[in-house]
């Protein structure tokens, strides 16, 4: 069936439309993951310690998975900012153990930011093969201290609890907004193609 009117999209608009929702739709790839761990409702796998970790455990483990782990604190470590408010973090790894460096929210209460503590943790773990960014905070205590991390490690982001982060379900759903935001004013902007115009060849445009 042919239409009566055929629509179209200016070029400009076009190439906008495409480019932003391309970024709009990267954003959202980018937030899904955090999105569906913020409605995580399993408990978190228990490692067991860094010194004895459970070996079944590890071996099931995957980039992302939410866990629970027992060790000391080394008293070689940095500190990290993160995020917009520049919340500050302990960068560590687990006495005894070169398999587990960890990331870990510092406490207002400065006496407990200290190393030499048998601390319980949970959060988000990522191998050091897979993540680049584990691979980066497992460089960091090679580069400033000389101390070479276990090849077949892991990083453990410390305090990603499921529904406490909500700033990603606000940014999912920001993005969500402007999606379809940019679908509606694209469909404004269409308008009808215009039809060609015809002449006959023994119209010389004069009036009789």
């Amino acid at each position: 069936m042919k239409l009566p009117v055929r629509f179209v999209l200016g070029t400009k608009n076009l190439y906008l439309f495409l480019i932003s929702t391309a970024l709009l739709l990267y954003g959202l790839y980018s937030y899904f993951d955090a999105v569906l761990f913020y409605f995580h409702k399993e408990s978190p796998v228990d490692i067991g310690t860094a010194l004895e970790p459970k070996a079944k455990a590890l071996a099931d483990l995957k980039d992302g998975d939410f866990v629970k782990i027992r060790g000391i604190r080394s008293l070689q470590g940095g500190v990290v900012e993160e995020g917009f408010a520049k919340k500050k973090h302990m960068l560590y790894f687990f006495l005894g153990s070169p398999q587990f460096v960890v990331l870990e929210p510092m406490s207002e209460k400065k006496e407990e930011n200290t190393g030499g503590v048998y601390v319980t943790l949970s959060g988000r773990i990522y191998n050091f093969k897979t993540s680049g960014t584990a691979a980066k905070y497992r460089a960091f205590f090679d580069k400033s201290y000389g101390i070479t991390m276990a090849e077949e490690g892991w990083f453990l982001y410390g305090g990603k609890i499921p529904g406490a982060d909500t700033s990603a379900i606000a940014i999912f759903a920001t993005l969500i907004v402007l999606l379809l935001l940019n679908i509606f004013l694209a469909i404004r902007t269409l308008r009808p193609k215009p039809e060609p115009e015809y002449y006959h060849t023994d119209d010389d445009g004069e009036e009789a």
